[in-house]
């Protein structure tokens, strides 16, 4: 579960969650008729996604992975975490909802969670996917 593998597993545990599913909105990209849930899996919080063109809807979550890897006595430490980013597009809602939903999924581990309060329509949830403890052996 090295990066990216860790984050689909997240996307995919997030859209068969129903209480989340129901509150995530669509992308519906300009090539395509058929509209998609607005989930999806980035490599950097700075990464231009979706397309210019798509036509965003409701409430988008972003995986971003976000792997530490600590290097500790005979061995490495490594965390395979996860950052949600959760945008909301409709002016007239939020994503308190979403974060209750999210928190409620034991699975996820939810570490912190940031939510600019001049901005509610924006939060960053950490995550811990699953942590390891990689031994050298002499």
């Amino acid at each position: 579960m090295i990066g990216g593998a860790g984050a689909e597993e997240v996307k995919n545990l997030l859209l068969s969650n129903k209480a989340l599913s129901e509150l995530v909105g669509t992308y519906q990209f300009a090539s395509m008729e058929t509209k998609i849930p607005a989930i999806c899996v980035i490599p950097s919080a700075g990464y231009n996604y979706p397309p210019s063109g798509t036509e965003v809807s409701g409430l988008e979550i972003a995986i971003v992975p976000n792997p530490i890897y600590e290097r500790v006595l005979n061995g490495y430490s490594i965390d395979y975490r996860c950052d949600l980013h959760l945008k909301q597009h409709d002016p007239s809602d939020n994503c308190l909802q979403a974060i209750d939903a999210i928190v409620r999924i034991k699975s996820l581990n939810a570490q912190k969670i940031f939510r600019n309060y001049s901005v509610p329509e924006v939060t960053k949830i950490e995550i811990l996917v699953c942590g390891y403890f990689l031994e050298f052996s002499r």
